[in-house]
């Protein structure tokens, strides 16, 4: 299951048509890329929702199948989220997550590396928050998914480059996923 990017706000599954089937292509698999309400005219829960109910056809489509979720971005929060919702069905294999978008509330520290980041700035990340959740939901891991609990998660692969808004995003999930993996040993 694919899900595409674009901060929420644009994107859809045709327009990312050449990725999926790039994916299909290299790994064999039956892609299936949804599509999701968008912000600023639908805001969370909305692409979430969509999100979900896509997940779960795709279970009736194939009760025995388990699925991997791959996202970019908005993509990738919305993998997150949804994996965190739905873990105990135990219906994932992995995830794969390009550039994820795991925090927006600038409890990060994105100053640690020199960002030169041509589609995400540091100073839209609030002008986004207004208009996919507002200030409600501060702490809602179906919304940032960094405050998720990632005991029993499956393994999850986890790209960004170094000069990208989100590496802080991606350094703290890499870090958060692997807690489970040092507390358990």
């Amino acid at each position: 299951m694919y899900i595409h990017g674009g901060g929420f706000v644009p994107g859809s599954a045709v327009a990312s048509k050449e990725y999926s089937s790039m994916l299909a292509k290299y790994s064999g698999c039956k892609v299936i890329a949804v599509d999701y309400a968008l912000a600023p005219e639908y805001s969370f829960p909305h692409g979430f929702n969509d999100c979900f109910d896509a997940f779960c056809q795709i279970i009736k489509m194939y009760p025995e199948a388990k699925i991997t979720l791959i996202g970019e971005s908005a993509g990738a929060n919305l993998c997150l989220a949804l994996e965190l919702k739905v873990k105990n069905m135990n219906k994932v294999s992995c995830i794969i997550v390009h550039s994820p978008f795991v925090d927006f509330t600038d409890s990060l520290d994105r100053t640690e590396h020199e960002i030169d980041d041509f589609t995400v700035k540091q100073g839209c990340l609030k002008p986004l928050r207004q208009i996919y959740v507002g200030e409600n939901e501060a702490d809602n891991p179906l919304v940032f998914p960094i405050f998720g609990d990632y005991v029993d998660f499956p393994p999850t692969f986890i790209t960004c480059d170094y000069h990208e808004t989100l590496y802080a995003d991606a350094i703290a999930l890499y870090k958060n996923v692997n807690k489970r993996v040092f507390m358990s040993s």
